[in-house]
């Protein structure tokens, strides 16, 4: 497990602790982010959500969610 999924993984663990019950997670749809968003697939995110050309012509927001026990 590398850096980042320490991190998320210590994340949500507080978010869990405060009571928390979901993460959501927003970011772009362009191919510079295509390894962030597979890092949160990755990591039993999903997602529920699109919005077109939120940031610019052709770059959505794709917004994933994962509920935490």
């Amino acid at each position: 497990m590398g850096i980042g999924s320490k991190l998320l993984k210590l994340a949500e663990e507080l978010i869990t602790n405060a009571k928390g019950r979901i993460v959501i997670i927003e970011t772009s749809s362009t191919k510079a982010y295509k390894n962030t968003v597979r890092f949160y697939l990755n990591h039993k995110y999903i997602t529920i959500g699109l919005i077109p050309d939120f940031y610019k012509p052709g770059d959505d927001k794709l917004i994933l969610e994962k509920k935490l026990r």
